[in-house]
Parts: C-alpha cells; structure tokens; sequence
C-alpha cells in the first residue's frame, strides 16, 4: 500500500478508537480525512469509516443533529461524533451510488432511490440546514451485506453524508437570504457565486438524478 494511504500513528493509536475495536487500516484517498477499516470477504465483521472533522466546519454538530431520529425521512448515516481533539466521526461502511447495480431495473427502483434523496434533503432544509455540496460522490446506500452487519442501517435505504461545507441557516426555505456558495463538486451556473442555499442544493439535486440516468443508460448500452 502507498505511504500516502498510511494511517498516522496518533490515529491508528487513538485510545477511543482502540476502545470500540476500530483498528483503521488505511486511507480512502491519498491526503484526506477518511480512514477505513478492513473486513474479510463476505464476513459480517462491522465495517467502520473514520473522519477527522475540521473545527471550522459545521460538520460535527449538523451529524450530532442527524442522529436524534435515524428513521425516514432522517437520511443522515447513523454515526458517532468522538469528542478529542480533533473530534473523530465514526460511521459504518457503506457503498457509494456508484457501486449500486443500475442495470434491469424497473421504474420504480428509480423512482424509489429519487424520492428518498428528496425526501433526505427536504428533512435537512426542514432543519434548516443546506448541504451545499449534492453530488454523485456524496450520496450512498447500504446493501443487504453492510446492514446485517450494523443494527442502524437499513437494506437499500440512501443515505447523504459529507457536510464538510454544509451551514446551519437561521432562515428557512422562501426567507433565507443568498449566501456566497462555497466549493461543490458539482459545477454552478455559469456566473453564479451568490444563490440562496436551499435553491442550490434544489439544483445540485436535479443534477444528480440526471446523472444517475446518465450512468443508467450507459450501463443499458454495454448490455446491448
């Protein structure tokens, strides 16, 4: 493995980790915040992500929030803040929408994985709480596999995470003012810097399901 997925060692010693068994393996991408832990092959070992939080975000209290009610409409991952220095967020290991099968499916599976990211992104701005950075990459779900190793997660359900650029507004939807819209991985309208929050993650959501149909037709025409 790449030095650059080494886990350092006031992490991989960390005793609150050591504490609930998470021994971390290595990193998810050379140079980020997030380490994994490793699970055998179709073994039912829990499987854990850990994030080291940036104090100068919201991410850690906007998940404290999330955890109050896990069940739907609530689409925030079912996690664990450890409050050291820095704060560590404990989550279970889920699939990213990439690995979902698309291929075959009918309408309503579809239909089903749009009304829960809908559903998860209209109980965050019933928070008042935009994401701000809706995509592809921050939108999971958990197969049959990951949740009968955790207790919390639930058989296909779509979980949003990544609140790293994610505010707490004072406003809700229809009075916030526009803010000044922090880096996204999905690309802004062309000119646009400044937009009411809830009406960016609006758009950032319509993108998304577009490119799940994108990723639904592609796969469509490899089968052909």
């Amino acid at each position: 493995m790449s030095p650059l997925l080494d886990v350092p060692d006031w992490l991989k010693n960390h005793p609150d980790l050591l504490a609930r068994d998470i021994q971390l393996h290595g990193a998810i991408k050379p140079y980020g915040s997030l380490y994994y832990t490793p699970r055998p092959i179709s073994t039912y070992i829990p499987q854990y992500v850990v994030k080291v939080l940036d104090p100068a975000t919201e991410e850690s209290s906007i998940n404290e929030r999330l955890q109050d009610n896990l069940s739907s409409p609530n689409h925030g991952l079912p996690s664990e803040i450890i409050p050291s220095e820095p704060r560590l967020l404990v989550m279970p290991y889920v699939g990213r929408l990439v690995s979902m099968d698309f291929k075959n499916r009918p309408t309503s599976f579809f239909l089903n994985v749009y009304h829960q990211i809908i559903e998860g992104v209209e109980y965050l701005h019933q928070l008042r709480i935009a994401h701000l950075d809706i995509c592809y990459a921050n939108v999971t779900s958990a197969s049959s596999h990951q949740a009968a190793t955790d207790a919390r997660l639930v058989d296909g359900k779509v979980y949003l995470i990544d609140f790293h650029t994610s505010r707490q507004l004072a406003l809700g939807p229809g009075r916030q003012p526009p803010i000044v819209l922090p880096p996204s991985q999905e690309k802004k309208p062309v000119g646009v810097t400044i937009l009411d929050p809830y009406s960016f993650d609006v758009y950032c959501t319509g993108k998304l399901m577009q490119d799940i149909l994108k990723v639904c037709a592609t796969a469509h025409e490899q089968d052909r």
